[in-house]
């Protein structure tokens, strides 16, 4: 009888000491990181990107203009310029006024310049101001400095194309055909000196008919 109540006393201590030590293992485990809340209470299971001193951010790239081609227009202010480029040199026997815009008035006169002076055109404004009676309303634009506009007025004589910067014809103007090339001809061979010169050969008279 002893003997058994020790036997269910030592089975009795080995269930607990297997539960306690399967308790303290299930404790040990480590949990799972959980995933951090974002702003609103969003669960945002990735990092947040910051960027790295040192490289540069992508930026945007500017847009580059096109050149303007002759013919084309554009607005300076109120005046419609056609692009119109060349060199010249000015031959009003007084100089010309520059003006701010294409018209008198007492107060856009910005300089002048004498005989002489080689200024480069960009452009034509066709319909500006007929600033002398008879002379028509063409004015050149010679671009700008700083941010004020350019204008001479294009009386007839004002300035002349200098060589090689010629007005190029306005767009749709046919222009000369190129002369075709004519084939060369190979000279004939002359004689070397010293070797005598074959003569032709004689000529023989026609062959008579038989009687």
């Amino acid at each position: 009888m002893l003997l058994r109540r020790e036997k269910a006393a030592l089975l009795v201590l080995l269930c607990a000491g297997l539960l306690l030590a399967a308790c303290s293992h299930h404790k040990a485990a480590p949990k799972p990181p959980s995933p951090t809340a974002g702003n609103g209470g969003t669960v945002s299971a990735f990092p947040a990107v910051t960027s790295t001193p040192g490289i540069p951010t992508e930026t945007a790239t500017p847009t580059v203009e096109a050149t303007p081609i002759n013919g084309a227009t554009f607005k300076v202010g109120t005046a419609t310029v056609v692009v119109d480029r060349f060199r010249a040199e000015i031959t009003a026997a007084g100089g010309v006024n520059i003006r701010s815009a294409p018209m008198v008035t007492p107060d856009n006169r910005i300089g002048s310049l004498p005989p002489g002076s080689a200024v480069t055109v960009e452009g034509r404004v066709l319909a500006g101001q007929e600033a002398e009676p008879g002379q028509g309303t063409l004015w050149y634009f010679l671009g700008t400095v700083g941010s004020t506009p350019q204008f001479v007025y294009g009386a007839p004589g004002t300035l002349q194309p200098l060589t090689g910067s010629a007005t190029p014809a306005p767009l749709g103007t046919p222009t000369a055909s190129a002369t075709p090339l004519t084939p060369p001809q190979t000279p004939p061979l002359a004689t070397p000196p010293g070797l005598p010169t074959v003569p032709p050969p004689p000529t023989l008279p026609p062959l008579s008919p038989t009687p």
